[in-house]
C-alpha cells in the first residue's frame, strides 16, 4: 500500500522489482535479474483487459533498473493495470510506502471483480 502523487488515494500493486534490480520483458512476461516474476496468468484471466494487448501479448515497456529507494509494482491483474510498466506511473519511492497487506479480501484464485466464481 503506498501514496502516489497523481492519485488522492493509496494504492495496493505486487512489489516485483527492488533497488538494483533489472526489469526487463521476455516474450512471455517479465523478468527480473533474468528470472520470471511471479504474476497472474494472462490466459486465464476472465473479463476485457482495458490496456494494449488485450491480455494476450503482454504490452512492451522498456528495461530497466530500479534506482535507489525505489520499487517496481504491478498490478495483480497486470494486463489491465497502471503501473511501473508506463513512464507515466515510474516507480514507488519506499518513502511513499504506507503498508502492506495483512489478509486478502477476495478470492486469491482467477477471480476478477465481475468474473463467475468457479
Amino acid at each position: 500500500m503506498f501514496k502516489h502523487d497523481e492519485f488522492d488515494s493509496l494504492l495496493f500493486k505486487r512489489v516485483i522489482g527492488l533497488p538494483g534490480d533489472v526489469v526487463t520483458q521476455s516474450k512471455d512476461g517479465i523478468l527480473i535479474n533474468g528470472n520470471p516474476a511471479a504474476l497472474v496468468d494472462l490466459k486465464h484471466l476472465c473479463g476485457n483487459p482495458l490496456l494494449p494487448g488485450g491480455g494476450e501479448v503482454p504490452f512492451p515497456f522498456k528495461t530497466v533498473t530500479v534506482p535507489a529507494d525505489s520499487l517496481y509494482v504491478v498490478g495483480d491483474n497486470w494486463s489491465d493495470s497502471f503501473d511501473s510498466r508506463f513512464e507515466e506511473f515510474g516507480f514507488v519511492p519506499i518513502k511513499n510506502v504506507r503498508g502492506r497487506q495483512f489478509f486478502l479480501y477476495w478470492c486469491p484464485y482467477k477471480n476478477r471483480i465481475g468474473c463467475r466464481l468457479r
